[in-house]
């Protein structure tokens, strides 16, 4: 039975390739605001409201293409963060002062709840080359957990950046796939405004898809809307816009270290099995390890209590292509980050 091993170090002193190879990037900005902030449902991120008709949820997808990603300079590894550009903000009312115009005015309503999900994808635009039919919604990252998820206090609004922190739970970026980006969000209340963001020009192919809700009042969706049926009291739609976005990521695919004490962990291949192999001869600390394939599919999660490891993951139903390990401390430090090639 032939086995493919990587040997992965975990030290207090950082190889040379591995402090190079997982320094944290410049952010990046993908995208050229073309100074005309658009107005419409069909363009704002937070569709809230256009003339009267109230929306109160929705759901985006906006595809990045890989050679978009690289071009603007991203860095293969984990995309730790996005930053949008509100030109306004969500204003309901007047805030507390009871002055309409003045700065706490987007405070005067609750505000809203948002779900961030990346994925890979094999989507390339949302609308079928061949005989130009509209291509659904991207059914694998609504299938994934939140990388981000804000339930417990509602976000509001401002003018200015809106920063959407992913770690520690980050995206790990290939470098080599097209990526979904997937937005859902519900208000907590039926008022509101759709606030301008920077966007893109047309990027000439069909780079945003949308569901949203067309009664203020039908909020039983939470963020779960879909295409596929399209719920009623819904409605759907594609462009070619996408909000200006800032990444922010850790490049690199070598192996992060960052805990004095532990020892060392291994890698290994069993191609014959279609298993990876996690061991360690001597104790490590406690850890948080999960596996992901290149859609995106969290394998497996596993709880280390500490001390000796050994842990078989199946990847038989897998999607093709690297296996993405990565293995966190109990305060979200990231000390293991290993990309596995198939042999």
């Amino acid at each position: 039975m032939a086995k493919y091993l990587l040997s992965v170090t975990l030290t207090g002193v950082l190889f040379c390739a591995s402090a190079l190879s997982n320094a944290q990037c410049d952010p990046v900005m993908v995208g050229t605001y073309n100074g005309s902030p658009a107005i419409g449902n069909e363009f704002a991120p937070f569709a809230t409201n256009t003339s009267s008709n109230i929306r109160r949820g929705a759901r985006t997808q906006y595809i990045f293409r890989a050679d978009e990603l690289t071009s603007a300079g991203l860095c293969p590894g984990n995309i730790v963060g996005l930053t949008l550009e509100a030109l306004q903000s969500d204003i309901t009312g007047p805030g507390p002062d009871g002055i309409t115009g003045t700065a706490d005015d987007f405070l005067s309503e609750p505000g809203l709840l948002v779900d961030v999900r990346m994925a890979h994808s094999n989507l390339a635009a949302f609308v079928d080359e061949s005989d130009q039919s509209l291509l659904p919604l991207d059914q694998n990252v609504m299938s994934q957990y939140s990388i981000h998820l804000d339930s417990l206090l509602p976000i509001h609004i401002a003018e200015g950046p809106l920063h959407f922190a992913l770690a520690p739970d980050s995206f790990f970026w290939d470098g080599t796939s097209n990526v979904v980006i997937d937005l859902a969000w519900l208000r907590s209340a039926v008022n509101g405004l759709s606030p301008q963001f920077k966007m893109t020009e047309e990027l000439g192919f069909a780079c945003t898809r949308w569901v949203q809700t067309t009664q203020g009042t039908w909020i039983q969706h939470g963020r779960s809307l879909t295409d596929q049926p399209l719920p009623l009291q819904a409605s759907t739609g594609i462009n070619e816009r996408r909000p200006v976005i800032t990444f922010f990521s850790v490049g690199g695919l070598a192996t992060t270290i960052g805990e004095p004490d532990a020892r060392d962990l291994q890698a290994t291949w069993d191609a014959q099995a279609s298993v990876v192999l996690l061991s360690s001869p001597s104790p490590l600390p406690s850890l948080l390890i999960t596996c992901h394939d290149t859609a995106g599919r969290l394998i497996v999660q596993h709880r280390t209590s500490g001390g000796e490891l050994q842990l078989r993951i199946p990847v038989t139903d897998a999607a093709s292509g690297p296996i993405f390990l990565n293995g966190a401390a109990e305060d979200g430090t990231v000390l293991l980050q290993k990309v596995m090639v198939r042999p």
